[in-house]
């Protein structure tokens, strides 16, 4: 028996071999196992052969070519037994093969798989890394906008001149939100809204005059009110309901500017010239205004103690100046008061030659009360100058206010009606100089309230009853009787803002040359000094009206130097000392005509002198105080060292020592230049008894 082994690459190969006499063939590669199977098959079959004896033959044609293969059957049998095993193991290597593909596909999908599920996620982290690099790139390119935007806004604080800071700084924050109008705007001490500039095309549109805006508190708009209010960031995309005139708003971005937890200010941005505001804009604008908070806080704090700074010039300028006119008006009031002096004394001398009734006597009369009204101007300008205590004593405010209304009269402006309705004649305690001095500050600020165009200014005063239900709106004051003096006006009035500020002292809405803003401030003085209330109601266009109620008294109070004695014929021997030629001659003249014996001095060293030889020949001493070489107060010293317990009078024109115990300059009495003759006659009548 033949075996073909065969790889069945060419099957003419197989079907020759087959020719030859090959009984069977196996398919390369094969099995050992395989091959000892048909190895056993063939040697069994041609045990079982041996006994067939027929034989066949069969001619085949293949690929255009004749084969004859035996008429054997047996060949036959052999040769599809061959095939057909052939066949079968052929389908066992493909199955295998096939389970081998199938399993090697699943392990590839498998490796397909989790390469792709890799790839994915690497994929995926991929993607993360590559968002999270440009959230980190934008964040970057934020940070360093915002970075540029804060260097901008700091070197603006540096740089920038006081009256463009605000702004410099508005258009910062405009070019970086790409917005057409904004404002930046601080709270101050009021608590009203202030913004020294607004953007330039808000300022061209609007037609704002070149000047701080204040926007009062009471009429923010709501969307401001409630940003500030409740610290928090507006924002909206939609018009904008705004008055008549003003800007058309589409839409806005409001961020209250908040230091140390309070709000200090407000930035707003309106009109996005692309696209609309966002979160984007929102977070820009916080930091924005973060970073301008400590900034803005620390400016306002230096504007402040600048302004305080100012203030404090202002009012050690107005002091000095105070202290100057004060010495030079002390000044002016002794020459003044000796000049008065010699007036009043010498008419009251030609009066007591006059003949009672006659056109000279009544002339000379009116010299006299010229001299003493002018003897009151001085005592007003020496109580303005700061150099006199005025002593407070019961007075009828009705005469002083009349007298107020005489002498305005000639100088407020024609077009200016004065009304006055006075009702009572009831006793207030006060200084009468500076109950004037009250009445015509008022009278002169509704003066100046109607000047342009005129008016009418109303002086009322009457007696009121306050109850206990009147004094809270009365600051307090005890119920009881009042008199109450209004003086209004019809002129243009006060404005709220600064109504509660016209009592401040130094504050005044005048030029610097019409004002120092100390009239209101002294006003109130002299009446809290008189246990009074002043009140004011004021509406702009309608007038200001001015309340003050002072407290009624029942007593009766006189001028303590007043000493009431009747002129009598007297004797003695008085030493007059004075600088004055005028003053010694009148003094002696006055003295002599009520028997007193005179010696005169025009000089404390001579007069001293005088005294010093003939000191038990005098009786009492009457000196100035103001003098070269020696002040009277010293010379009195040293004449009571030479002899003392004797009465000595000291005259002087305006220095505090007139309020002052007399006792302390070693006076026995103290009077005020000018000084009547019959004063001094009576003086030395007292002393000398």
């Amino acid at each position: 028996p033949v075996i073909l082994l065969t790889s069945l690459s060419n099957p003419e190969d197989v079907i020759n071999g087959l020719v030859c006499g090959a009984n069977n063939f196996i398919v390369k590669p094969f099995e050992k196992r395989f091959l000892l199977s048909r190895i056993r098959y063939i040697l069994i079959n041609r045990e079982l052969r041996q006994n067939v004896s027929s034989q066949a033959g069969i001619e085949i044609y293949f690929r255009d070519k004749r084969y004859f293969l035996s008429n054997e059957r047996v060949q036959m049998i052999d040769l599809l037994l061959s095939t057909y095993e052939a066949a079968i193991q052929k389908n066992r290597d493909f199955e295998k093969v096939n389970q081998e593909l199938e399993q090697t596909k699943d392990e590839l999908e498998t490796r397909v798989k989790e390469r792709t599920a890799e790839l994915l996620k690497s994929n995926v982290q991929l993607q993360k890394e590559i968002e999270e690099r440009k959230h980190i790139e934008k964040a970057l390119r934020r940070s360093e906008n915002e970075l540029a935007i804060k260097n901008q806004i700091s070197q603006a604080f540096t740089t920038s001149p006081g009256d463009e800071l605000f702004r410099n700084i508005s258009q910062i924050f405009l070019n970086a939100l790409k917005s057409k109008h904004g404002i930046l705007g601080y709270i101050n001490e009021d608590g009203d809204m202030v913004c020294p500039s607004l953007t330039e095309n808000v300022w061209e549109a609007g037609k704002i005059p070149d000047k701080d805006i204040i926007f009062r508190r009471k009429s923010w708009p709501h969307s401001w009110g409630r940003a500030i209010n409740e610290m928090k960031i507006l924002f909206f995309n939609e018009p904008f309901l705004v008055p008549e005139g003003h800007i058309k708003i589409t839409g806005a971005l409001i961020v209250p500017i908040i230091y140390d937890g309070r709000a200090i200010g407000n930035l707003l941005v309106g009109n996005k010239e692309i696209g609309d505001f966002g979160q984007s804009d929102v977070r820009l604008m916080a930091s924005i205004a973060s970073h301008l908070a400590p900034l803005l806080n620390a400016r306002l704090l230096r504007d402040k103690q600048e302004k305080k700074r100012k203030t404090l010039e202002n009012q050690l300028r107005h002091t000095q100046k105070m202290e100057a006119i004060g010495t030079l008006a002390g000044g002016i009031a002794h020459d003044f008061n000796n000049i008065l002096t010699s007036l009043l004394g010498f008419t009251q001398l030609i009066m007591m030659d006059v003949k009672k009734g006659t056109k000279t006597e009544e002339d000379l009369q009116e010299v006299y009360k010229s001299g003493l009204r002018a003897k009151e101007l001085v005592r007003q300008i020496l109580t303005f100058a700061r150099k006199s205590e005025e002593v407070l004593m019961s007075i009828r405010l009705d005469l002083i206010v009349k007298e107020v209304l005489k002498f305005i009269r000639s100088s407020i402006p024609a077009n200016i009606d004065i009304r006055d309705n006075i009702q009572s004649k009831s006793l207030v305690m006060a200084n009468a100089t500076q109950i004037h001095q009250v009445v015509m500050n008022l009278c002169t600020n509704a003066s100046h309230a109607m000047n342009s165009e005129g008016g009418v200014l109303e002086i009322t005063l009457k007696d009121i009853v306050v109850d206990h239900s009147q004094t809270q709106f009365l600051d307090g004051i005890t119920p009881g009787e009042f008199i109450e003096l209004t003086v209004s006006d019809t002129g243009s009035g006060i404005p709220d803002a600064i109504l509660d500020r016209i009592f401040e002292p130094y504050f005044t809405t005048k030029n610097i040359e019409e004002g120092t803003g100390m009239g209101l401030a002294l006003v109130q003085g002299i009446v809290k000094d008189a246990k009074g209330v002043i009140k004011v109601e004021s509406q702009i266009n309608q007038g200001t009206t001015f309340k003050i109620f002072f407290p009624v008294t029942n007593k009766k109070k006189s001028s303590s130097s007043e000493i009431k004695t009747e002129l009598v014929k007297g004797k003695g021997h008085i030493l007059v000392v004075d600088d004055e030629e005028p003053i010694i001659k009148l003094s002696k003249r006055f003295l002599e005509g009520y028997g007193y014996t005179v010696t005169t001095a025009s000089d404390p060293e001579e007069a001293l002198l005088i005294f010093s030889k003939n000191a038990n020949d005098f009786d009492a001493v009457i000196t100035d105080l103001t003098m070269p070489k020696m002040n009277g107060d010293r010379l009195i010293k040293k004449i009571q060292d030479i002899r003392p317990g004797i009465p000595c009078v000291l005259c002087t024109g305006y220095s505090r020592e007139s309020n002052r115990n007399p006792e302390s300059n070693g006076a026995t009495a103290t009077l005020i230049k000018p000084v009547g003759q019959n004063k001094l006659v009576s003086t030395i009548q007292h002393l000398l008894e």
